[in-house]
């Protein structure tokens, strides 16, 4: 491969003579990041030319044709996908924009308490790394208390990014990019000489977008702004980013209990039992949640470089981000378990289907109920926030030591403040059973609650219940790196350096607290008629109709201005010993790569092969909670080295056509919540039970990965690339909760069933990729504008060990992801229409890892969501943008074991967006 040096780094001398060949007048160059094949800028001038015009870059098909060039140019197998012009990003969110790249997967925040979430080539989010400007990101995980490693998405708006690398091989001096791979979030560098139109030493951009959902039906906006400038010799840039926006989304949630009971039938009509199916699945409870959200976010971004001399550059940057989600619940919850268990049901009032050996409860016929059962309901109307705050800033020095020698010195500094705010009262009463009715067996759930008394609701006094999350983290990092340049051989360079980061957590949930305090009966029996309104309501839920808009308005601040407690922060409600935590961890890399270049078989060939030793130091701190509620402090430790070998070859088969190889050895850290000690002993409620508890476990292994890569890259002289790859991963010591009978510290001999995590099973998976983007630069006219890209990925894993019959493979892995884009732009209009889809997969791993007796592996049925966007270019200075997300409303479906067992859904919203952007 031969490169050719422009102003922000190296870009791949054929596909620039491509691009001026298709586009008249147009060349693009590279971006300037660690990815990047780097050479020595005087031999590099012996093979091309050295001047490469630098040019905006702008639109669908610029955008398109700039990802592509980072990834033919890269000394790894990696995807990009970057902004359509200043200050816009063509999708609403990080994940809708990467959702598009071939091997990734989105898991989406239906439930509104995590973020979006990546998952790669078969591997979900635990297992990826993600970094912003390559520092480590902090994550406040789930809720603050677990996942920690996988980072939400949904937390970094779009505005502030140019570019996002998915790296799916790693190289020597890559931070650890996990099992899975990389991402890596690229703000925008003050001296990009893309940023400034016309020879002007400024550049700047404001964009003004509202926009309105189908569920949630009120409008949000959002404004953004950005600007930047430079001197008049080039030596010194700056810019800064604002954003601020606030939107009202809304969901609909259902989710069940499913337990497995006991059903009693009468055959022959005389009112007694004479059949019993035994371990029928059935839904024990089920929450009709609407959710109804205001997302407030702000962030900010800034940059200064300096261009000290033609030796030094000193960049400093920091982005800080404010993500505040807070939604309201009015939720109805019937309890439907102790019905069936009281009753004896005719067999035309039941369904009850038995797919591979598991029975489940399909439905039950109005009247179905025996005569007496009740179903208890409860109606909460409650409040959900859920803030995150994070920031990452550092400083990058890059020198030229000698002719020979480069340095790169990088400070950073990382930090995550989450606080989760649960406030809700309860309303209870009972209904007949025998005008309760409800069916799951379409694939679906309808249920008819049938008429329900306002005034029958009763606020008990232990109902008013607050509960609150907080987590602190921060992180310190630095890191240097220095690139050898050799004169002569097959060995163009040698890399090597280190990296260091200190992270410090603290998250804590509070204990549940009723804060009704003296209230009397009376007195809340009041409060909750007030909150509830008097309208009787006859509860009919039908997917798209029915109950989710019919609910009572449930005036959630009027339970906070009544129960004067409930919605108060700062209340003291002590600490949850079982799951609060403490971590530091230690890391330190160091490494060592050659770049090669030259000729292999008769080939030219671009290579690299290094190692990377990375040490883990790590303690925790919980609490051991005692059969008496009492707590006993405890601590611990874990210390391990590991090395991580990787190798990358690139040949160029013909001008066109480069085959890569990969193989690394990657690892991935254990969650910090499984490698805590908190450790707890539960009561025993019942004579005869078998004692429980749980337990962290410091020894855990990280999770290792063999990895094996073949892509096959074509790029065809109109602009199209046609990409083929095939891999493999061998996975180590995945970590599983198992269950084991054995002593606890502090309980003397007596035996527990105790739920450890270990390191249980290996995996395998291996898949392949296809893909393809293609202008239609071979037609005249109007058809010119248009082009396609699509891809295919296959992933099939499975573990090693019995983790349960799950039939999927890893978590978060679908078999079959679809993505395409049929865009067309041409002059001042352009327009994108995407699709993406993804086939069943596996959720959540069951309870243990030999899937004990009622423990429960929980699927997601396959996912699909069609998008439309569209721009106009009013005139230099301004453009306009209509977006259409989720066109279908297409929304989420999961079950157990197999699709007739029910287990939750979730109707999403179609989102319109429109907006203007100004640009200096």
């Amino acid at each position: 491969m031969k490169y050719s040096t422009g102003l922000n780094g190296f870009v791949h001398s054929k596909t620039a003579q491509v691009v001026n060949m298709a586009i008249k007048g147009i060349t693009v160059t590279a971006l300037s990041m660690p990815l990047m094949l780097s050479a020595n800028a005087e031999e590099a001038g012996k093979k091309v030319e050295r001047n490469v015009e630098v040019i905006e870059v702008k639109g669908i098909r610029s955008s398109i044709l700039k990802a592509q060039h980072l990834k033919r140019d890269a000394n790894s197998v990696i995807d990009a996908i970057s902004a359509d012009d200043l200050g816009k990003f063509s999708d609403a969110s990080i994940s809708d924009a990467i959702q598009r790249i071939p091997g990734v997967q989105i898991e989406r925040n239906d439930g509104g308490q995590e973020g979006d979430r990546v998952s790669i080539r078969g591997l979900g989010p635990t297992y990826v790394t993600t970094t912003v400007n390559g520092r480590t990101a902090m994550s406040s995980g789930t809720e603050g208390l677990s996942n920690l490693r996988s980072f939400n998405l949904e937390v970094i708006p779009t505005d502030i990014i140019s570019t996002i690398i998915v790296k799916k091989t790693p190289t020597a001096s890559d931070p650890e990019s996990g099992l899975a791979g990389s991402v890596e979030l690229i703000t925008r560098q003050a001296l990009d000489a893309s940023l400034y139109r016309d020879d002007k030493n400024y550049f700047g951009s404001i964009t003004l977008q509202a926009d309105k959902g189908s569920i949630g039906d009120e409008v949000g906006n959002r404004a953004s702004f950005l600007f930047g400038a430079k001197t008049e010799d080039d030596s010194m840039g700056f810019y800064v980013s604002y954003l601020d926006s606030e939107s009202k989304p809304g969901r609909d949630q259902l989710f069940p209990t499913v337990i497995q009971q006991d059903i009693q039938i009468d055959n022959t009509g005389d009112g007694l039992a004479d059949e019993t199916v035994e371990g029928v699945h059935i839904i024990n409870a089920i929450d009709f949640e609407p959710i109804r959200e205001t997302q407030l976010r702000e962030s900010f971004a800034a940059g200064v470089q300096w261009q000290v001399n033609d030796k030094l550059t000193i960049t400093a940057d920091t982005v800080f981000t404010s993500f505040d989600n807070a939604s309201i619940r009015n939720r109805i919850a019937p309890v439907f378990g102790p019905a069936i268990a009281g009753s004896i049901f005719a067999p035309e009032d039941i369904v009850i289907t038995d797919a591979n050996g598991h029975k489940t409860l399909q439905s039950v016929a109005q009247g179905g109920f025996s005569e007496g059962q009740v179903v208890p309901i409860q109606f909460i109307p409650f409040l959900f926030g859920n803030k995150t705050e994070s920031s990452v800033s550092g400083i990058n020095f890059d020198y030229q030591l000698t002719d020979n020698l480069h340095m790169n010195l990088d400070f950073h500094y990382s930090d995550v403040d989450y606080m989760q705010d649960l406030d809700l009262p309860i309303l209870v009463q009972d209904i007949d059973a025998q005008q309760v009715s409800f069916n799951t067996d379409n694939g679906l759930f309808h249920a008819d609650l049938g008429e329900i008394d306002n005034a029958a609701y009763q606020y008990p006094k232990w109902a008013s219940l607050i509960r609150d999350v907080f987590m602190e983290g921060e992180q310190y990092g630095a890191r240097v790196d220095f690139e050898y340049m050799l004169d002569n051989g097959f060995v163009e360079s040698i890399e090597f350096g280190a990296r260091y980061t200190k992270e410090e957590v603290d998250s804590v949930r509070t204990n549940i607290l009723d804060v009704s305090g003296d209230l009397t009966e009376a007195e809340l029996y009041d409060i909750g008629q007030t909150g509830l309104g008097d309208t009787n309501i006859d509860y009919n839920y039908y997917p798209g109709t029915g109950v989710f808009n019919d609910f009572p308005d449930g005036d959630f601040q009027h339970f906070c201005d009544e129960v004067v407690q409930l919605c108060k922060q700062g209340n003291e409600l002590g600490v949850d010993p079982a799951s609060s935590f403490a971590y530091q961890e230690e890391v330190l890399a160091l490494y060592g790569e050659a770049n090669m270049s030259g000729e292999i078989f008769g080939l030219d060939s671009t290579s690299n092969v290094g190692v990377r030793a990375v040490n883990v130091k790590f303690s925790g701190q919980g609490l051991r909670v005692n059969p008496d509620k009492s707590t006993t402090p405890t601590s611990t430790s874990n210390d391990y080295w590991e090395f991580l070998p990787s190798a990358n070859l690139g040949l160029d088969l013909d001008d066109d056509l480069t085959l890569r190889l990969a193989a690394a050895r990657v690892m991935s850290r254990p969650n910090p919540s499984d490698l805590v000690p908190r450790e707890a002993a539960n009561p025993i409620y019942n004579v005869g039970d078998i004692p429980s508890g749980q337990r962290g476990n410091a020894e855990l292994e990280p999770t290792i990965s063999y990895i094996f890569d073949a892509t096959l890259e074509y790029y065809n002289d109109m602009e199209g690339a046609y990409i083929a790859s095939v891999f493999y991963k061998d996975v180590n010591d995945f970590v599983f909760p198992i269950t084991t009978k054995e002593t606890l510290p502090g309980q003397g001999d007596t035996i527990y069933d105790v739920r450890t995590p270990q390191n249980f099973s290996d995996g395998t998976v291996m898949g392949v990729e296809l893909g393809f983007n293609q202008p239609f630069l071979f037609l005249d006219g109007a058809w010119s504008g248009f082009g396609v890209q699509a891809n295919y990925t296959y992933s099939d894993s499975e573990f090693e060990k019995d983790v349960g019959d799950n039939g999927y493979g890893f978590p978060g892995s679908s078999k079959h992801n679809f993505n395409s884009i049929l865009y067309f732009e041409q002059g001042d209009f352009g327009v994108r229409l995407s699709y993406i889809y993804r086939d069943d997969y596996f959720r959540n791993l069951p309870g243990q890892g030999a899937q004990a007796e009622n423990s429960s592996a929980v699927f997601t049925e396959s996912d699909q969501r069609l998008n439309f966007n569209a721009s106009y270019d009013i005139n230099e200075h301004f453009s306009v943008f209509f977006d259409v997300n989720n066109i279908t409303e297409e929304g989420r479906r999961d079950f157990y074991y197999q699709k007739e067992t029910f287990n939750g859904s979730f109707n999403r919203e179609r989102t319109l967006t429109v907006g203007i952007t100004g640009r200096l």
